[in-house]
């Protein structure tokens, strides 16, 4: 069979450069680096399958990271480069048993052979579709998520939401640089997931029918609410900061002897969570999300929907880099979770997709239907709630991370370069002979490294974090208090001390550290066994 995939009808018109360098507004990108990005992911689309490991379901990065690297302002070697590092490991496209049509769609869901039939549907699609059109349909269309009486269904949002999140992050690099073709990607790998978080070859969460039954119900909570009417006459919209993380804290039902959590990789856990308390954490979500709505007038609906967005990017941080704080063992900085590190990187795609408009990036034209976004938003947030409480819910002690996070973690330097003779600088009538010894914002420590870092995920992490800095960075304390005691203490530091203390664990490479690896395991403990026995320390990069 084939090893590359004939697009030639699509490739030019699916391939024009990015019309934005990203949600994280740093500059650097040109119009020679915008040209090697399309050349890389012409030539991935045609040759490389968006699995490299097909018996593990294991994802084709690639993509990913030269978007995030275009938007930190990679020149095209650099680009180059990061391609050449992921080619060695890629699985060739081949083509599938047989094209998929309208007719045969719903025949090949899950069957990552059809991925590249898959790939040609949806480019074709948006010849003469928008990714507006495109989403509402394949994604969030009740026949393509509901169609059989015996719970065997589509599934289509199950499966956007499933494999760490993996098939909405890469569909929302498309749209965060308006690539149609990554669109189409992400709407293709989407189509060949299975609708549960199963990652390899016994899959952790099998669709039996009590398991379909199961998805089919917890959707029943997520996807249906009421939305503010013109009958709603309160002028006081609600703030509900950090309201899902104390609901989830306080259900002694969520806890991990309640729900008989194993430990060790997650996956299995998660699995054990959406069978023992699937219903109960969406009826949360769900909670949570009337909270932010009770009393909202309907022309004020908009607004509230951007707090519940900074909020939902507050607390999968929280989720990250506090609990991962909390959970550090004695010789560690932190405990970076390989699985929570996913909720921040795909939380980036939640402001272009959920809302209507931004100041800070670029959002669908036009946007969702309002009802679409929402369901998006509770979507994401019940699927990261679901992991959360499958890794052991850990504390969120915010106010002690802020106190052993003060200082550099905010404010520093990188190391001082060895100085060659003393530097002059005119000031008028006065000359400054010395640089200035008091830090500016860790952020310009942290780009030199985060840009020539191989490791794709904590790219990826970082620049998320620093466009929630960009958005969210000037809020001061007390504004997200609420029903969470601990949130008094959090302000929009947040991010860049996460994203600090992240660099810690993982490796300032641009000042010599080596670089570390990320912690595949859950919070849960493990039980006690022989030498010899427990989780290897290394893991799949899902």
């Amino acid at each position: 069979m084939a090893t590359s995939l004939d697009t030639s009808n699509f490739l030019a018109k699916l391939f024009g450069s990015p019309t934005s360098s990203g949600n994280l507004n740093l500059p650097g990108a040109t119009a020679e680096s915008a040209e090697a990005l399309i050349e890389f992911l012409k030539h991935n689309a045609q040759h490389n399958h968006v699995y490299f490991s097909s018996d593990k379901r294991q994802h084709n990065h690639v993509m990913d990271h030269l978007f995030a690297a275009y938007g930190l302002g990679a020149s095209p070697a650099l680009l180059k480069e990061i391609y050449a590092s992921h080619a060695r490991y890629e699985q060739p496209i081949k083509s599938s048993p047989q094209e998929i049509t309208d007719e045969t769609f719903f025949q090949h869901l899950g069957d990552e052979k059809f991925y590249g039939a898959y790939l040609v549907y949806f480019c074709d699609y948006l010849l003469s579709h928008s990714p507006t059109e495109a989403i509402q349909k394949f994604i969030l269309a009740e026949e393509f998520n509901y169609a059989d009486p015996n719970c065997n269904d589509p599934n289509m949002l199950a499966r956007y939401w499933a494999g760490i999140l993996h098939p909405h992050i890469h569909l929302g690099y498309g749209i965060e640089f308006g690539v149609l073709q990554q669109v189409a990607e992400g709407l293709a790998m989407t189509a060949v997931h299975h609708p549960h978080q199963g990652m390899s070859e016994v899959d952790l969460f099998a669709a039996s029918p009590e398991d379909r039954k199961t998805i089919r119900e917890i959707n029943a909570v997520i996807l249906n609410f009421d939305l503010p009417s013109a009958s709603f006459t309160s002028t006081l919209a609600s703030k509900n900061f950090f309201g899902l993380v104390a609901a989830l804290l306080s259900d002694d039902s969520l806890s991990q002897g309640s729900l008989g959590l194993k430990g060790g990789p997650p996956l299995g856990d998660y699995g054990v969570t959406l069978r023992g308390a699937g219903l109960r954490i969406a009826g949360h979500v769900s909670a949570w999300f009337d909270a932010w709505m009770d009393g909202v007038p309907a022309e004020k609906v908009e607004s509230q929907i951007a707090l519940m967005v900074e909020d939902v990017l507050l607390t999968v941080t929280a989720w990250f880099a506090v609990a991962g704080w909390g959970k550090r063992s004695p010789d560690q900085v932190m405990h970076n979770s390989f699985i929570s590190m996913h909720f921040v990187t795909s939380s980036m795609f939640i402001p272009n997709l959920v809302l209507a408009n931004s100041r800070h990036c670029t959002t669908l034209d036009p946007p969702l239907p309002l009802r679409s976004r929402v369901m998006l938003l509770r979507g994401f947030v019940n699927q990261c709630a679901h992991w959360y409480v499958a890794m052991g819910r850990a504390p969120i002690p915010i106010a002690e991370f802020y106190a052993a996070t003060d200082g550099a973690f905010v404010y520093s330097n990188a190391p001082a370069p060895e100085t060659r003779g003393s530097a002059q600088r005119n000031m008028g009538t006065l000359t400054q002979t010395e640089r200035y010894s008091s830090p500016a914002s860790t952020w310009a420590r942290i780009w030199p490294s985060i840009i020539a870092h191989p490791n794709e995920h904590l790219v990826k992490l970082i620049r998320s974090l620093g466009a929630f800095s960009q958005m969210y960075g000037g809020r001061g304390k007390g504004f997200y208090a609420g029903p969470y005691p601990e949130a008094t203490a959090a302000d929009g530091t947040l991010f860049v001390r996460a994203a600090a203390l992240t660099m810690e664990k993982m490796g300032w490479v641009a000042e010599g550290e080596p670089t570390r690896v990320w912690e595949f395991t859950s919070y849960v403990p493990l039980p006690k066994m022989g030498a010899g026995f427990g989780p290897s320390p290394g893991g799949p990069p899902a």
